[in-house]
């Protein structure tokens, strides 16, 4: 087969992910006081495209129209607002060159509409984008969040029935407040836990998927002396062979083969390209798992709640990928607070102005 489907292998393709080295795609989301917003995107492009070939050499992951700027820069020098270029020399020096496409939104609700992930495996993810403005008179408020909603990766067995609801999103995302009062040893106990119900859940989906997908073709052999109740009723003993074969679907195939004493599943199912192409699309999920997103957002005024655990000044820092959003919602969140300086001028000149009448009434009466 073309993609091996040890379980060995899933387990360490499924940790070469979490570290993925692919070149991040940077976005940019910046939150103006007036409740509009800019959203841009920088990404590393070619000479093509510097010339302005937008088809096959776009590097962003939408398609371009007329209502995104672009700019461009080598990594260390500044950003350059000509494009694209009819003539251009390659500075080898640089070796890199950055695009960036810029686009301006009226209001930040608009950030729900195009798909800025079309040209992507992402395509199918569509966050959820909700922003509401409070009015406090010395302060205007601002809550940002962006929604990416679970993405759940096998059907057959949840998650929920190998891990609590707490270890779930700490394996796929974190979080802060779950190792409190534990010690080291004690953390590293918890995490191999975890881990080891983490991995048994993926071999026991990839086992079921492809035990479903010999079931469907196998009954179609005609003449076939095995029930679909034997099948069922042998499938743990099955599975824990296989585990503790650690090898790929040739080998479930034997297993299957000594089970029932027979040739059929060898013979029969492990001959049959619709079955193995069949199999080898149970690994098209991993796909999704490929994009990095370098999440960058800009909040007007001071930051008073976030999420994010990189906060400079107004600005905070997420790494977006799938396994953030793998069997939980992950929500970028932040609230900052903004001081209307009209309003603390009017109420000083209100102030100073009663200071003011109380002194002159008392002066007054002094006469």
């Amino acid at each position: 087969m073309k993609k091996s489907i040890s379980f060995s292998i899933i387990i360490l393709f499924s940790i070469i992910l979490f570290s993925c080295t692919n070149e991040p795609i940077n976005m940019l989301t910046k939150i103006n006081p007036d409740g509009s917003c800019l959203r841009s995107f920088t990404v590393e492009g070619d000479s093509a495209f510097m010339v302005g070939d937008t088809t096959k050499h776009n590097p962003f992951p939408f398609n371009l129209d007329s209502s995104w700027s672009i700019s461009w820069s080598y990594l260390t020098k500044t950003r350059n607002d000509d494009w694209p270029l009819k003539i251009w020399e390659y500075d080898t020096a640089s070796k890199k060159i950055y695009f960036t496409a810029e686009r301006y939104f009226p209001s930040v609700s608009e950030l729900n509409q195009p798909n800025f992930f079309e040209l992507t495996n992402w395509k199918s993810f569509h966050p959820e984008i909700i922003f509401e403005k409070s009015f406090r008179w010395f302060y205007t408020y601002y809550q940002f969040s962006e929604k990416y909603q679970r993405f759940r990766p096998f059907q057959k067995l949840p998650i929920s029935d190998f891990l609590e609801e707490d270890e779930i999103k700490l394996w796929f995302q974190g979080d802060d407040n779950f190792f409190n009062g534990m010690n080291g040893i004690e953390i590293n106990d918890r995490l191999n836990k975890i881990e080891k119900q983490y991995e048994i859940w993926l071999e026991r989906n990839f086992f079921e998927e492809q035990y479903q997908v010999i079931l469907k073709y196998l009954f179609l052999v005609k003449d076939l002396k095995i029930t679909e109740k034997e099948i069922t009723t042998k499938k743990d003993s099955i599975f824990k062979k296989y585990r503790e074969m650690d090898d790929d679907f040739p080998e479930l195939l034997h297993i299957m083969d000594t089970t029932f004493r027979t040739t059929e599943f060898s013979e029969k199912i492990g001959k049959n390209k619709d079955v193995e192409n069949e199999v080898e699309s149970l690994f098209d999920f991993l796909d999704y798992y490929e994009m990095v997103l370098n999440y960058k957002l800009l909040m007007p005024g001071k930051i008073l709640q976030t999420n994010s655990s990189i906060v400079k000044a107004d600005t905070l820092f997420w790494e977006v990928n799938t396994f953030r959003f793998t069997e939980c919602d992950y929500e970028i969140f932040a609230k900052s607070r903004k001081p209307n300086l009209w309003a603390i001028v009017i109420s000083g000149i209100f102030i100073l102005g009663v200071i003011l009448s109380y002194f002159v009434s008392l002066h007054k009466k002094a006469k």
